[in-house]
């Protein structure tokens, strides 16, 4: 069951690679700075190791109706969930949502300040109009949960 989002996490990819590589989501990402506490203080490692924790829950669903382009949904979100997720998303682009901090849905705003991904941190999940990085994004979170679980202790 998907919560109503509030923390949505601005960000730019940094690397794209031609081919598959080993790199992990740290190294191809880069963060926006959102400017709220909630941001800093626990959401991003917390939604991280769910998203990690549940992994091969995960696929990657096409929505299309949201703009003129096809958006990329990275989920584990039932078939139900992911119509009531793409009502919100057809609410952002046009600005029509509440977050804590302003997602830069609108076309003008992500060109503009060069935002390529988001991360709902409440429902643990990525999205993006970038259909090659959307493709390899399994591989580099796999990639990060490989590293840390070989981290000593």
């Amino acid at each position: 069951m998907i919560q109503t989002p509030w923390l949505i996490q601005r960000l730019k990819i940094k690397v794209r690679p031609n081919k598959e590589t080993k790199l992990r989501l740290s190294e191809v990402i880069s963060s926006d700075y959102m400017g709220s506490s909630e941001f800093e203080f626990g959401a991003i490692p917390k939604a991280y190791r769910r998203v990690c924790t549940n992994l091969d829950s995960y696929t990657i669903t096409v929505i299309e109706g949201v703009e003129e382009n096809k958006l990329y949904l990275f989920s584990s979100l039932s078939e139900e969930d992911i119509v009531k997720y793409k009502e919100f998303l057809v609410k952002a682009v046009k600005d029509d949502v509440r977050l804590q901090e302003n997602p830069y849905f609108i076309k003008e705003y992500r060109e503009l300040f060069k935002i390529d991904l988001w991360w709902d941190l409440d429902n643990d999940l990525f999205f993006s109009f970038d259909t090659k990085f959307m493709k390899r994004i399994s591989a580099y979170l796999n990639n990060s949960k490989q590293y840390i679980a070989n981290l000593p202790e």
